[in-house]
């Protein structure tokens, strides 16, 4: 497909700085070199998932790895993981997850 290399190097900007919590569209996109709305289009449709979509996603998922495999508060994990406070942390989390970081935590470490 078209701008995979670019595509890549996104995703490897948005790993490395998504635990600066004011991570912006245009960051990613003049990160990869092309105009916002152009890139949110070609991201799609690499990803199937919008730039800020793909961002929380990858915050998501490296916090339920961090709450599986740590002893580490919510609290730190939260703020880890870019995320501005363990309450927006704790609502996002359960709407993905359908339950809270803390009740994660307890059913995958039974």
């Amino acid at each position: 497909m078209e701008n995979s290399e670019l595509i890549t190097k996104a995703l490897n900007y948005i790993k490395t700085e998504n635990k600066k919590s004011d991570i912006t569209i245009d960051d990613v996109a003049t990160h990869a070199g092309f105009s916002t709305d152009y890139f949110n289009r070609i991201f799609f449709a690499h990803t199937g998932f919008n730039i800020m979509e793909y961002v929380r996603f990858s915050r998501l998922k490296k916090a339920a790895h961090l709450l599986r495999g740590t002893n580490n508060d919510i609290l730190d994990i939260a703020l880890d993981c870019g995320f501005e406070s363990q309450r927006t942390f704790n609502r996002v989390f359960k709407e993905r997850y359908r339950m809270t970081p803390r009740e994660y935590r307890t059913k995958k470490s039974m």
